[in-house]
């Protein structure tokens, strides 16, 4: 019974987290595909999510994303929490993003 309960409260805290992103992942591989880049994403590098660390802002970022009222966010902290950004993020399909900050535009193209 005590297996069946936490079975069941995993898959509803499963389920909050992913309809929380609206059902997309982030997790994979990624080119920067556009003609600006920011901080380790700039255009041709690779950039790596997974389940919560990523190499976009610095080197080895921690990252959480996040939907409010519609809108993604890309929150990551750099190494160390030496420093923390918010960039807004459209997901235009499943393999394809855009991260925005301060009036510029950075790319992404799902490899893996």
């Amino acid at each position: 019974m005590k297996k069946t309960i936490a079975i069941i409260a995993l898959l509803c805290a499963m389920c909050l987290i992913l309809s929380s992103c609206g059902g997309f992942s982030i997790v994979g591989t990624w080119r920067s595909v556009g003609s600006y880049g920011f901080g380790q994403a700039q255009p041709g590098a690779i950039v790596t999510f997974d389940k919560d660390t990523c190499n976009f802002f610095s080197p080895m970022d921690t990252y959480l994303l996040t939907k409010e009222d519609g809108q993604y966010w890309l929150n990551t902290t750099s190494f160390l929490g030496i420093s923390s950004m918010s960039f807004k993020l459209d997901v235009v399909d499943n393999d394809h993003i855009k991260v925005y900050y301060n009036g510029t535009t950075t790319e992404l193209k799902r490899i893996k």
